[in-house]
């Protein structure tokens, strides 16, 4: 039988339990003689994105899809762009009978549809809860348990609150971080987008997108003939979410447990320490930073060795520290086939992982090598771990609960000897094949059957046709091309051909694999070609970036320059502040010392006050009575050389007519007016000189000095210089 399994890892690429599983099986359904593919993914650089390599391994054959490139939305991240694109194009060259499928995180649930839509039979193993959810292991982003089942709501809250983590600028959070790992405005924020409080704009649209992702999945997992669960709690919680239990079966994992198996049980504890020891990944959903916290103050009675790594850089160092400081040892990661010497070296195993795990391979291997394994109450756990029997279970998530069992463990005599020597059946990977064949082969049968009912349906001139084209069909295309080869060969011995023959037949036989290469590096001709462009992109983005940063520079370069003169200008005028300063306390020294020169000065002032304070009132009548005078003397004046304008003016017509009479001089008009004349040319001089006495006074002394910024000063002044000639 022609089987393709479909992981999302697969060793030595990747190693955790699903891989590790996945490749124990195919080895083993190989040895029995099926033809074993696997599909799977891994990051390449050196090809290009979804481009495609074969590996051929000792009765498998691995299909490698590189994907460089990460989902760039939680559509891409359901399912990946191309990727199905290109499993049915493997599909159909390889044409297998059944596809089992491990998991299809990280590939797409686009793979299902391929699988069916080319009437494939389709089995799925649930290795936990991505097919009711996106995050596969039903804790939330602060990594508390999710009672939701397939809620757009509390999806759409997951989808924001890693949106919050990925804002904080966090280190590699993975699934989420605890309370203690954030400050309180952090965990306060991301508190209320859990528990539904406010974002309701934000999570509205979120709602939709999970709305429609989720019924994609569920569409997708129609596609599915067979789910298997290892657990019945993983079923039940399965069906909760939506999915048909008619399509699923409860079959637990079966193992390489041959090298377990035949380890002796660990020895009695009679006064030694209990050796502990923690196996897998030490992402925080596996607890043990429960576990190192519990152990604080058992390091009398027992020793904890973990063994196990994360990517998670932060959180492998403060597992670090905790062990240091509770006296654990970090053993780091470790391969496959140390395991049976590992689990030699050790009493019990602890299993503290804080999600509801499915069916941990650890516990059966655990069990298998006669070690009692102490786990959480939670999730399908107790259905591995019979309490009491094969070992002992605590309250999940309560480290002072895990303290307890584990002191109990070590100290409580007779316990650990009970538990140890209790034997549990567990299944190896050989009664897993033999299960997996009975059900592959059900799967084809009903298949057939069901293509054949729908043969039956065409005119029967047809019928046999069809059913030819549908075994052809059947085949893969290699198969096919030796089929052909073979015919062109025997039909060849009708005609002379000649030598020409072999080399023909040997080109077809390789047309497979150079269009396979052919493909592939189309793909990663187009794919460089694709980084091409982007780096030229990004070389223009930095060449504009870097000419930005040069005018930055630039304009900061004048800004310190500006910024040392305005320096330079604040250090002289502090300078100069200093020298005033210095000055104003000479002054104020000086104004010190001169200071009783002024209060005697002020002293002779006031006394001087009060002598004149009694001609004051006298003084300023005076100064009215000057200043009405004053006031009135050039209006006195020039209205007096008016008058006598006036009346010359209106004398001077008669003067004129008798200007040539001389009979009588001395009574003459003339000789009248001359006179006249003269006397108010006297007036006029005196007129003067009286003002000018005035001026002169008024210039002078104390008069001048209280006149000096008044109108009537000004006003006399101005006859000194010529106003009132």
């Amino acid at each position: 039988m022609r089987i393709c399994f479909v992981v999302h890892g697969y060793p030595p690429e990747e190693r955790t339990g699903v891989e590790n599983y996945t490749e124990c099986l195919a080895r083993e359904l190989a040895q029995r003689g099926h033809e074993v593919h696997v599909f799977t993914r891994r990051t390449d650089p050196s090809l290009g994105h979804l481009a495609t390599r074969v590996e051929r391994r000792a009765g498998t054959t691995v299909h490698w899809l590189a994907t460089n490139e990460h989902p760039r939305n939680e559509r891409e991240a359901l399912d990946l762009p191309g990727a199905a694109e290109e499993f049915g194009l493997f599909l159909d060259d390889v044409r297998p009978e059944v596809v089992h499928f491990q998991h299809v995180l990280k590939l797409g649930v686009g793979l299902l549809r391929a699988a069916h839509t080319r009437s494939i039979p389709v089995v799925y193993t649930a290795h936990d809860f991505y097919a009711i959810c996106h995050r596969f292991t039903l804790l939330r982003p602060d990594l508390e348990n999710c009672g939701a089942r397939q809620d757009p709501d509390a999806c759409a809250r997951c989808d924001r609150a890693i949106e919050l983590l990925h804002g904080f600028g966090l280190e590699d959070y993975q699934l989420g971080m605890f309370e203690h790992e954030l400050t309180d405005e952090q965990q306060s924020a991301l508190s209320a987008v859990l528990e539904g409080a406010g974002e309701a704009d934000a999570i509205e649209a979120s709602q939709e997108l999970r709305r429609e992702l989720g019924a994609a999945r569920i569409d997708a997992f129609r596609c599915v003939d067979l789910l298997i669960s290892p657990s019945q709690h993983l079923a039940d919680v399965l069906v909760e979410g939506g999915f048909d239990a008619e399509r699923m079966e409860v079959l637990a994992y079966g193992l390489e447990l041959d090298e377990l198996k035949v380890l002796a049980p660990p020895p009695p504890l009679e006064g030694r320490k209990l050796r502990l020891a923690f196996f897998g990944g030490l992402s925080k959903h596996k607890g043990v930073q429960d576990l190192l916290a519990a152990f604080d103050g058992l390091a009398d009675v027992c020793e904890l060795t973990v063994h196990g790594y994360t990517s998670d850089a932060g959180h492998r160092a403060r597992l670090e520290e905790a062990a240091a400081r509770v006296g654990a040892r970090m053993a780091g990661a470790y391969h496959r086939d140390a395991v049976a010497g590992l689990y030699a070296s050790v009493d019990a195993v602890v299993v503290p992982s804080i999600w509801a795990e499915n069916q941990p391979l650890v516990i059966r291997e655990a069990l298998a090598a006669r070690r009692p394994v102490v786990t959480a109450n939670y999730g399908a756990m107790p259905e591995s771990v019979t309490d009491e029997v094969n070992g002992l279970l605590f309250e999940a998530r309560n480290v002072e609960s895990l303290r307890t069992t584990l002191r109990r463990l070590a100290t409580e005599p007779g316990l650990f000897e009970r538990l140890s020597g209790a034997a549990t059946e567990v299944k190896d990977v050989a009664t897993q094949a033999t299960e997996l064949e009975v059900r592959y082969a059900a799967l084809v049968a009903e298949r057939d059957q069901r293509l054949a009912r729908e043969r039956d349906r065409l005119p029967r001139s047809l019928g046999e046709p069809a059913a030819r084209f549908q075994r052809l069909s059947d085949l893969p295309t290699d198969e096919l091309i030796r089929r052909a080869v073979g015919g062109i060969t025997a039909l060849s011995s009708h005609f002379e051909l000649g030598a020409d023959r072999g080399p023909w037949s040997a080109g077809l036989m390789l047309e497979l694999d150079a269009a396979s290469e052919l493909r592939a590096e189309s793909r990663r001709n187009a794919w460089l070609e694709a980084e091409h462009a982007e780096r030229s992109r990004e070389l223009s983005w930095r060449q504009g970036a870097m000419e930005d940063l040069t005018r930055a520079r630039e304009y900061l370069a004048g800004e310190v320059k500006a910024a040392q003169a305005e320096a330079t200008w604040y250090r002289e005028s502090l300078e100069r502040a200093h020298e005033n300063l210095e000055r104003a306390s000479e002054s104020l020294t000086r104004a010190e010392t001169g200071r009783d020169e002024l209060v005697a000065s002020f002293e002779r002032l006031t006394e001087r006050l009060e002598e004149l304070g009694a001609d004051v009132s006298g003084l300023r009548q005076a100064l009215a009575w000057a200043r009405q005078d004053l006031a009135a003397m050039p209006k006195l004046a020039l209205a007096a050389v008016e008058a006598q304008t006036r009346l010359l003016e209106d004398e001077l017509e008669p003067l004129q007519a008798a200007a040539g009479d001389d009979s009588r001089p001395e009574e003459s008009p003339i000789h009248s007016y001359r006179r006249a004349f003269e006397q108010i040319h006297r007036e006029l001089h005196w007129r003067r000189d009286e003002m000018q006495a005035v001026s002169a006074r008024v210039n002078r002394g104390w008069l001048g000095r209280l006149l000096r910024r008044t109108g009537l000063g000004n006003r006399v002044r101005g006859w000194t210089q010529g106003g009132a000639s």
